[in-house]
């Protein structure tokens, strides 16, 4: 990873799969946990010393988790080292926090959320179209 910016580069993706392993087979061992998500604060704060200050780093969680099974949640993570406003300048991402990626990019990409999607069901279901 670390050698790949030193190339020319535009976007930059890195993926760390072994967090998703972790998480599904130790949800309930904080020790395994913080060990796991250590490494990756590593890794993050690795790549961005090499990194120039001006540029935008973007952290997220592909999804969720329950804590009660280990399966996966609609709700992740995401964590950015700047402000990034919308044309009527209000933050798109006012601060890290839990979020429903699943709803926030069909709203982003003008798509139904899940609460549309369970009215629409609820209205077919009512005429008769859904059982």
């Amino acid at each position: 990873t670390l050698k790949k910016l030193e190339e020319d580069w535009q976007v930059f993706f890195v993926y760390y799969y072994f967090l998703d392993g972790i998480q599904h087979n130790f949800y309930m061992n904080d020790g395994e946990l913080d060990k796991a998500y250590s490494k990756a604060d590593k890794y993050v704060r690795e790549i961005k010393e090499k990194l120039p200050e001006d540029v935008t780093v973007l952290i997220i969680s592909d999804h969720g988790n329950n804590l009660e099974d280990g399966n996966h949640s609609l709700h992740g993570f995401w964590s950015l080292n700047t402000n990034v406003k919308d044309k009527e300048g209000f933050d798109i991402f006012p601060d890290p926090q839990i979020t429903n990626f699943h709803d926030f990019i069909l709203n982003f990409v003008d798509m139904p959320t899940s609460e549309d999607q369970k009215q629409m069901k609820d209205k077919l279901r009512n005429l008769g179209y859904l059982e």
